[in-house]
């Protein structure tokens, strides 16, 4: 009888972490994608600074 229960146990174990690994897995791609987004979006305004100040210095 116990032997069964720890095997019933073992099983449901399994498939909590298997879960919880798949949902923290797709949470984790959410957020790189996020951050790629984050850096394309820094490495633009920084392009544009750049070029501004270059104009900036032109002028003067």
């Amino acid at each position: 009888m116990s032997k069964i229960s720890d095997e019933v146990m073992m099983y449901h174990a399994i498939q909590f972490m298997e879960k919880s690994l798949t949902a923290s897995g797709k949470k984790r791609i959410g957020k790189e994608g996020h951050f790629e987004k984050e850096v394309k979006r820094r490495r633009r305004r920084n392009k544009l600074a750049r070029l501004s100040r270059r104009r900036n210095r032109r002028s003067c």
